[in-house]
């Protein structure tokens, strides 16, 4: 009976859920719910990878992302690995970098992670940039290509620079002035500047800078000074203006304003002197004397080991080298003024405002206002405008006994072949001694002691006030005949002449030599023409050898001084070419 009870209830509890399931007891059934879709994670990928860039240097990584299901609104940039390097936020999917500073190249790994609307992140995406150190930065080079530059009043120049970048290139000039009087130049971004020299009462210096700029920002600077003087007056002493003869010029040193009459005076005093000398009067008719009245701002010159400095044009200075008389001064400033006002010179002079014993020679010869400054001048253009060498001795020896160019020195002792073998007439007696006269071979020279000979005993290259001597004065007078072109003026000018058929052609010359100091030959086509004993200075063609022939004239130095004349320079020639219609 029990198990029948439990089989009853079982049964009406399935009829009753089925009842239910089919919709029984007459209400409606609940809606159904379908399945939610999970949620799908954005995308990412870098467009720029294998970048390679250098320390310092900007670069940009773009990404693409995108999410299926919704939309992607954040974008989360970070370092993977490599060098450090300073990541700016930037919710973007371009992101700009700058290359961190390495020391080696190193590969930088940069990556991106993706957010969308429902939170999900992306798996991250990555690029790679090689980084290479950067080379040291080298600034810019310049300088000067000429560093002294030398202005008088009024004149211009232009400031060319040198200026270069090893790595790069420069990309600005600044000038400044420094000290001086003013040039105009501050604010001025050009590269090579012009100046013109202002109106100054004496010499002075201006100094000026350039400042350069590469395409680093890095900067170099270089300064120039510039020697400005006033317009020095300029006169003639003596002889001729047009460059024909000898031009020697004499400059003053030391002088200021007020002392120029002393120059003046010095100058003349020297110039009687000098052509008073036995070598150089007998070719005394084609020197011509210039004076350059350059003012100084302080009187004298420097005695440096003494600490006495003074403003002077030219920066002259005793005891140049530790020798107490040697003068040395500003050479190139010297000639660079006298090139421009008297551009014909052919030897230059400085006198120099000190009673103090001293000279040099060189391309501008010095000489003090010592007692004995005729002398010393006369003995230094013996170095600048002859070519000779010192003949006396300083008392020492050399070992390392070397020939020297000049031709009053040597260290040949075989008479046979000496350099002035040509002045020896007798060579079985040939002077060697102290006190002997003549020219011969006597030891002591160049100053040395031994070994270095000189061809006389005494000469003005070894004693103040001696005369030259043959061989010292053959160099002079060769130097003479060098510079000085022997001819004034040719009559007719051209060379290429036309003589009318039946006519007479003149041909004639004006020379600088006096008659008795020169032998003039006149010749037709190569052919002698007698000069009826008497110093030609024209000849007359009436009956021509052809229809076209040539005219030479030829004066040659007579004056005895030259025996040797290896570059023919003593003889001087003049050629027409003739056509007869």
């Amino acid at each position: 009976m029990e198990y029948r009870m439990i089989k009853r209830c079982f049964c009406m509890a399935f009829l009753a859920s089925l009842l239910v399931g089919c919709g029984g007891g007459g209400s409606d059934p609940a809606p159904i719910t379908p399945p939610v879709a999970p949620n799908q994670a954005p995308v990412v990928s870098m467009q720029s990878s294998g970048l390679s860039v250098t320390a310092g240097d900007e670069f940009t990584l773009t990404a693409s992302a995108s999410d299926s299901d919704g939309r992607v609104t954040e974008y989360l940039w970070s370092r993977k690995s490599g060098p450090a390097i300073n990541m700016v936020s930037v919710n973007q999917p371009t992101i700009k970098l700058t290359a961190p500073q390495v020391s080696r190249e190193q590969s930088l790994v940069i990556q991106l992670v993706v957010k969308d609307d429902d939170g999900a992140s992306s798996q991250a995406a990555e690029a790679t940039v090689t980084v290479r150190p950067r080379a040291t930065q080298l600034p810019p080079q310049v300088g000067f290509v000429q560093n002294n530059i030398n202005l008088i009043t009024g004149n211009s120049a232009q400031l060319h620079l040198s200026a270069s970048d090893p790595d790069g290139q420069i990309a600005s000039y600044q000038w400044k002035q420094l000290s001086g009087a003013d040039l105009g130049v501050d604010e001025a971004t050009t590269e090579n500047l012009t100046i013109t020299a202002p109106n100054v009462p004496v010499h002075q210096q201006a100094t000026l800078e350039v400042t350069v700029t590469d395409n680093d920002r890095l900067t170099a600077s270089a300064t120039v000074t510039i020697h400005l003087m006033p317009r020095f007056a300029t006169s003639n002493l003596r002889g001729r203006s047009d460059g024909k003869g000898v031009d020697l010029v004499l400059l003053a040193e030391g002088f200021t304003a007020s002392e120029l009459g002393d120059f003046r005076r010095a100058a003349t005093e020297f110039m009687n002197h000098f052509l008073q000398e036995d070598t150089i009067k007998v070719h005394g008719k084609i020197w011509n004397v210039h004076l350059i009245e350059s003012v100084s701002e302080e009187p004298g010159s420097d005695f440096p080991n003494d600490g006495v400095s003074v403003s002077t044009v030219f920066d002259s200075h005793f005891q140049c080298n530790n020798i107490a008389r040697l003068i040395c001064l500003n050479t190139a400033r010297v000639v660079d003024v006298t090139a421009r006002l008297v551009p014909q010179y052919d030897q230059i002079a400085v006198i120099v405002n000190s009673p103090t014993y001293g000279g040099s020679g060189g391309p501008a010869a010095t000489f003090s206002l010592a007692d004995s400054a005729g002398d010393i001048a006369i003995h230094e253009l013996g170095h600048s405008f002859a070519g000779l060498a010192d003949e006396y001795s300083y008392g020492s020896t050399d070992t390392n006994v070397v020939e020297p160019s000049q031709v009053n020195v040597t260290t040949n002792t075989d008479v046979n072949t000496l350099k002035w073998r040509h002045w020896i007439d007798d060579l079985s007696a040939v002077p060697t001694q102290p006190g002997q006269t003549g020219v011969g071979l006597f030891e002591g020279a160049y100053y040395r002691e031994k070994d270095y000979y000189r061809p006389l005993d005494t000469s003005v290259m070894r004693d103040l006030g001696s005369p030259f001597g043959p061989v010292n004065a053959e160099a002079w007078a060769l130097s003479v005949n060098a510079v000085a072109a022997g001819f004034i003026s040719v009559t007719p000018g051209q060379e290429n002449v036309v003589q009318a058929t039946g006519s007479t052609a003149r041909f004639s010359i004006e020379t600088l030599f006096d008659g008795n100091l020169s032998t003039i030959s006149w010749y037709i086509n190569d052919q002698l023409q007698p000069d009826g004993g008497q110093q030609m200075l024209s000849l007359d063609v009436a009956n021509p050898p052809a229809t076209s022939y040539t005219v030479r004239v030829v004066v040659k130095d007579a004056t005895g001084l030259i025996r040797k004349d290896s570059q023919n320079v003593s003889e001087h020639s003049h050629t027409w070419s003739v056509t007869v219609q």
